[in-house]
């Protein structure tokens, strides 16, 4: 009798075992600098943190191309607020600069009427800058983070096209 119950209690503590995860993926209401190094590392080893002004960014690059990320609404303190390594953030941007392309407001608005993700604009040095906000309150998974970045990639690589007619 013994054996069946040991036999039985081993087979029910197998079964608790084999049942799928309960925990669901991870949701961020917030991100660091930090967590999101992270998330996009486990793609592109080459990202980096930059923490040397005072305000962390991380930059990266495609098709050799460099960009930066900056981070917005962080810790409470606003929405310019400087974020360190491991602030809370509401948001973040990614942000490319285009130096020495035209840059007139004929080109800006082709781009900007034809391509719904990434705004086109010229910053206060008359270049050319490339932007896609990512909004993390309320949630997102590091799925929908993966695949912001894959857009922010297929946006660079479609304006470096669209700038080479």
């Amino acid at each position: 009798m013994r054996a069946v119950i040991r036999r039985a209690a081993i087979s029910a503590v197998a079964a608790l075992f084999a049942l799928p995860s309960i925990a669901g993926p991870v949701v961020y209401e917030v991100i660091s600098p930090v967590q999101l190094l992270k998330v996009l590392q486990a793609e592109d080893r080459s990202i980096t943190l930059n923490d040397s002004a005072g305000d962390a960014t991380i930059s990266g690059g495609v098709s050799g191309h460099p960009f930066d990320i900056y981070f917005y609404d962080c810790d409470g303190g606003g929405f310019v607020a400087p974020a360190r390594p491991g602030s809370a953030c509401l948001g973040f941007e990614f942000r490319a600069y285009f130096e020495g392309y035209p840059n007139d407001a004929e080109i800006v608005n082709a781009w900007n009427n034809a391509h719904h993700y990434g705004a086109l604009w010229r910053d206060d040095d008359e270049d050319l800058a490339l932007q896609l906000n990512v909004i993390v309150e309320g949630g997102v998974t590091e799925a929908n983070i993966r695949s912001n970045n894959k857009w922010w990639r297929k946006v660079m690589l479609s304006l470096e096209q669209f700038l080479a007619v």
